[in-house]
């Protein structure tokens, strides 16, 4: 996608890895930031970061990683689904300013003002203080075996190996052993090849 979008657009040096002030440069000289990662099953941290700094937000399409409960597609941000749509749809709005800047200027103020992280944290301290310390969170109502599981294959999937192999299995009477190494062995295994993967698509 990228070499397909670099050979179409005129593009930042993705190749070069950019952080704190440098990527809020770059995204504020951005027409359009997309967004591509290992797994559209967890939402991306740019989600919340691309909009305030008013580029167009064009994201892949997911319903499951909570994006469209937070933000409104089409009217604060752009999917797409594959390579042939994402250049469909750069091309599409790098040729319709008017268009492009209402979605940014919408998901820019809707952010700003519902999803920064002071506004998230104060809704956390909000919630822990309306519940007196109570821990409402379903995690805490799962048997301990699926709560591990759970743990295990998040750290796997945000290939973090030292997380996932001190992640403790609680076993439960009659589950043998082998089941709880093997099991715990492939999600390691997972998470060191989800790195490997990702280090060699950021060289």
């Amino acid at each position: 996608m990228l070499a397909a979008l670099e050979s179409r657009c005129k593009m930042n040096d993705y190749r070069r890895p950019t952080y704190l002030h440098d990527m809020a440069r770059v995204y504020s000289q951005s027409k359009i930031v997309f967004i591509i990662s290992h797994t559209n099953r967890i939402l991306n941290m740019r989600f919340f970061k691309v909009p305030p700094s008013g580029a167009l937000l064009l994201t892949e399409r997911s319903d499951t990683n909570g994006q469209t409960e937070l933000l409104h597609e089409g009217e604060h941000y752009v999917t797409y689904e594959g390579q042939d749509e994402l250049l469909a749809k750069v091309e599409y709005y790098l040729t319709h300013d008017d268009e492009r800047e209402r979605i940014t200027r919408a998901g820019q103020a809707v952010v700003l003002q519902h999803h920064t992280y002071e506004v998230r944290t104060q809704v956390i301290l909000d919630t822990v203080q309306a519940e007196h310390g109570r821990m409402v969170a379903p995690v805490h109502s799962w048997p301990a075996e699926e709560c591990t599981m759970h743990y295990m294959r998040l750290h796997s999937m945000l290939r973090l190996m030292d997380a996932t192999a001190r992640t403790p299995w609680r076993t439960v009477k009659g589950r043998c052993r082998l089941s709880r190494h093997v099991r715990q062995m492939y999600y390691i295994l997972t998470a060191l090849l989800r790195r490997v993967k990702y280090e060699w698509i950021s060289l």
